[in-house]
């Protein structure tokens, strides 16, 4: 409502916002819930097979469900390996509207090689059921993932779970967040996720480097 107050102000067609006394209630949609090798092994048997490889680039790369699916064949670079193969997103294919490369890993070069070698001859889309583009995958990834007991788990967690694995690679912040389409600090961190084994290892390294601090004194 304060929005569409807003809106009719800048038009000039009220002079006051009556909600501008209203205060905002708290958003709570910051999830932490990543998917472990072992869950991503035990959930890819269950999944219909054209969603397999559609996963498989969601667990690796980050990429956003509506750029996976929106994915074309121009936007693909296809070398012979995978450290000379990416996919350039243009500035429409993204939820930010900036362009952006996205470098492929062993497992996404397989399934760019595999889809390759069945495109289709009336469209130029590169998940494809039936020869028709994939539009969506919620219902049987939701299946899947209640099939093998992954609790409370939505495939944009994929997005959490690349930043994370990322992350615990050692890959500098600005890195991810290039690579990954992120904007901002703030949403990098929304998308972080610093679990149990993160915090005790930081308590080892502290506990080493103040070993190391107490034999120098």
């Amino acid at each position: 409502m304060k929005r569409i107050y807003n809106l009719a102000i800048r038009e000039d067609m009220v002079i006051k916002n009556p909600c501008w006394k209203v205060p905002m209630l708290p958003e709570n949609n910051k999830r932490d819930r990543i998917l472990s090798p072992e869950e991503l092994n035990q959930l890819v048997p269950e999944l219909p097979p054209h969603q397999v490889p559609i996963v498989v680039v969601g667990y690796y790369t980050g990429m956003r469900l509506g750029e996976i699916l929106g994915l074309v064949w121009d936007r693909v670079t296809l070398g012979a390996g995978h450290e000379d193969s990416h996919i350039d997103l243009k500035a429409e294919d993204t939820k930010t509207s900036e362009p952006r490369r996205v470098h492929f890993h062993p497992e996404v070069w397989a399934v760019f090689v595999k889809a390759n070698k069945v495109r289709s001859l009336v469209h130029d889309h590169v998940f494809t059921l039936r020869g028709r583009p994939v539009r969506d995958i919620r219902n049987g990834f939701a299946r899947a993932c209640e099939r093998v007991g992954i609790e409370d788990f939505h495939f944009h967690d994929l997005r959490h779970t690349c930043v994370t694995n990322m992350r615990k690679a050692g890959i500098d912040t600005t890195v991810i967040m290039k690579m990954t389409g992120h904007k901002t600090p703030a949403m990098f961190h929304r998308y972080n996720t610093v679990d149990q084994d993160d915090a005790q290892e930081a308590m080892a390294i502290l506990t080493d480097y103040l070993a190391k601090e107490t034999r120098v004194a």
